[in-house]
């Protein structure tokens, strides 16, 4: 015996980051607009300063120096964004008591599976809920 149900859309976790993106995105270019400016007059400040004290072959150093921990404090941490579901799905299946085992298969829009997950045994007794959660990478 096989059942059927749909899921809802809870929460739609893409969409919410794309809008607050959307929403902070001047706010974010005018600090790296404000952070490279200060870098670079810093920069050009440290470069001076080697090549007074220390001629050419410092002032050298200087600018490799402040170029790698300019590039190395501009790297972007989007490790947690992986983490990420894009969707948050709900769906509810009322069956009758008994014994279950089986899979449950995930469908695309056009009703392809694209991934299928075998669920352990179970048992419903009358009037039990069991919730089961799932986790999907596309």
């Amino acid at each position: 015996c096989s059942y059927i149900f749909e899921t809802e859309l809870m929460e739609d976790i893409a969409s919410i980051a794309v809008m607050n993106l959307k929403n902070r995105i001047n706010r974010i270019k005018a600090k790296a607009i404000v952070r490279a400016t200060t870098k670079y007059l810093a920069a050009k400040q440290a470069h001076k300063v080697a090549k007074r004290q220390g001629g050419e072959m410092l002032e050298l150093l200087a600018k490799a120096a402040t170029q790698a921990a300019s590039w190395a404090s501009e790297q972007v941490d989007v490790r947690h964004w992986r983490l990420l579901p894009a969707e948050i799905r709900v769906g509810r299946m009322l069956i009758p008591p008994g014994e279950y085992k089986g899979r449950i298969d995930f469908v695309d829009p056009n009703r392809t599976v694209v991934i299928s997950k075998q669920i352990q045994n179970f048992t419903i007794t009358k009037r039990e809920k069991k919730f089961f959660m799932f986790r999907t990478v596309n």
